[in-house]
């Protein structure tokens, strides 16, 4: 029985216009530059070479095929033919982006299929491949995990042992979920509340507690199908959003001073993370310390700004200026400016992220103040009323 897979019409055609697109834009640059070309006849070659991208776009579209059958798996493309035979294949992965197959000889080459997503019937060649070669994502996976299953720290019995292993990564899971919408909210609505604060705060901590308490079940990163549980989008995420909440809500009047709490903070995470986690991993220590490096050093910025700010009980000094521009900038979110006079030493007019309201009660031309305070680490900040 013999399976062929080619790609989609939907992505022929979305690949085929990106062929004709990329003809057109050749032709025409080719027409309008055509007296440079004249004098230059070596920068023909750029035509030559977008229309020869095209050609070799649409021909692949029509050579592309993945068989599949009792004897063999073969890729076809505009480059030639690869085949497998099936006896010889040790098993598959699928990524992200293409789907590997391996041959039980280490010294030959695999056999990619990229762009899988584009092909007709992906969940079909998907389900092929399943059927007749191992999921090496899978095994691996369940090796790991039946290895860990038989750490009797974990629990009494089998049973225990597993409960607690599906109960990590459930926890896991939605706790990550939970952190990655936290930034998400950050960046979509910007508040400068405290209680948001206090929760951005305490959140990746909370992380730090459910890796301290999974007896190694949690680790901070994790490759692809482990049997590992990967916390690092959790704990990250919510410390992204401190940083993003610290910088568009406060103003650091002195850089120079926040770097040193900033670091102490940063290496005592650190410190926390190689005790509760690093130290237990015996392979690919590199990535995890570079993971925790990360980490450290963002929430090391968010809190130690946030802290700084948010629960400074210090006394402002008030300082008149006037709004000499404004506007209003457009992105993933529209976040509002306003340009103020100078007001301290060796500093000109500053730009200043406002909110809506405010925006719309500053004028150019009105005055503002501009309060300074000392910052509960002693790095001063500002904020503007009115």
């Amino acid at each position: 029985m013999e399976q062929e897979y080619t790609t989609s019409t939907g992505y022929k055609i979305f690949y085929g216009a990106i062929a004709a697109v990329l003809i057109a834009f050749t032709l025409f640059i080719s027409l309008v530059n055509n007296e440079v070309y004249r004098q230059t006849p070596g920068l023909i070659l750029f035509p030559v070479l977008g229309i020869a991208g095209a050609a070799l776009i649409i021909i692949n579209l029509v050579k592309r095929k993945i068989t599949i059958s009792d004897y063999s798996v073969t890729r076809t493309n505009i480059w030639g033919t690869k085949e497998l035979i099936n006896k010889d294949i040790k098993g598959f992965r699928i990524g992200s982006k293409a789907i590997f197959i391996y041959p039980i000889d280490e010294s030959s080459s695999k056999l990619s299929i990229n762009d899988y997503i584009s092909i007709g019937n992906d969940k079909g060649l998907k389900e092929s491949l399943s059927s007749k070669f191992k999921d090496l994502d899978k095994e691996e996976f369940e090796e790991a995990k039946q290895e860990i299953l038989k750490d009797e720290s974990l629990g009494v019995n089998q049973e225990d042992r597993e409960l607690r292993f599906n109960t990590s990564r459930k926890y896991t899971m939605w706790y990550s979920i939970a952190g990655i919408f936290s930034l998400t909210l950050s960046i979509l609505f910007h508040t400068d509340s405290p209680i948001v604060s206090v929760i951005l705060l305490i959140y990746p901590l909370i992380g730090l507690l459910l890796m301290a308490n999974s007896k190694g079940l949690i680790r901070l990163f994790a490759k692809k199908n482990s049997a590992y549980a990967s916390i690092f989008m959790g704990i990250l995420f919510p410390a992204l959003a401190l940083a993003i909440q610290s910088t568009i809500n406060t103003q650091i009047a002195n850089y120079d001073k926040l770097w040193w709490p900033v670091a102490i903070v940063a290496l005592l995470i650190f410190i926390i993370l190689y005790f509760i986690t690093l130290k237990n991993v015996s392979d690919k220590i590199l990535p995890q310390l570079i993971f925790a490096l990360i980490f450290a050093v963002v929430y090391g910025f968010g809190s130690v700004a946030g802290i700084n700010c948010d629960f400074d009980q210090s006394k402002a000094q008030v300082f008149p200026v006037t709004v000499i521009n404004h506007y209003i900038y457009h992105g993933k979110s529209t976040t509002y400016h306003i340009t103020i006079s100078e007001w301290r030493e060796n500093h000109s007019s500053e730009n200043v992220s406002v909110t809506s309201s405010f925006y719309d009660n500053a004028p150019v031309g009105s005055k503002v103040n501009v309060n300074l305070k000392q910052g509960v680490f002693n790095v001063p900040w500002y904020y503007i009323t009115q």
